[in-house]
């Protein structure tokens, strides 16, 4: 059973939990795609007090993603009246391909109804674009998102009406 599970920006548990599994994700998706700099120089960012900051500040909507107790992967989302940004969907690498993605889509609908979504991905992560063109998502527009340091990321936005 599969849960989405929303991330207490109080508790420091959660959220260490939380940059130990980015680390983890990110190091094994962007390893064939980013140099280890670039993935070096995103983790950098990644930390307790900047995850808390997106959730009251930036009014980001963090969540776990569980099997049964288990966590495999984390959500973030951040939605205003008409449209919500999938800002990121990863899994843990053994549990990709198996639906779960699709359960976590129709999780996301249900919790915002009658509402655009847009998603931005790497241009290199040609899963993921198939994985969203299939759930009925359309490709919009490739964007340049500077990131610091000289670094930018790529990427391609799709949007879905639900």
């Amino acid at each position: 059973m599969f849960l989405i599970v929303r991330i207490n920006p109080k508790s420091k548990i959660e959220l260490k939990i939380l940059v130990d599994l980015i680390d983890e994700i990110y190091r094994e998706v962007y390893f064939d795609i980013l140099k280890k700099d670039v993935i070096d120089y995103i983790l950098s960012f990644v930390e307790l007090e900047t995850l808390k900051n997106k959730i009251v500040i930036d009014d980001c909507e963090l969540y776990f993603i569980k099997e049964n107790r288990d966590i495999v992967g984390f959500l973030e989302l951040k939605a205003d009246e008409k449209t919500v940004y999938i800002e990121k969907i990863y899994l843990l690498k053994e549990k990709r391909n198996k639906k779960i993605g699709k359960f976590i889509l129709n999780s996301i609908y249900n919790m915002f109804k009658n509402r655009k979504f847009s998603v931005s991905i790497n241009k290199k992560l040609k899963n993921a674009h198939n994985f969203f063109e299939k759930n009925g998502f359309k490709f919009q527009k490739e964007s340049a998102k500077y990131i610091g340091d000289e670094y930018f990321l790529y990427d391609k936005v799709f949007i879905k009406q639900v």
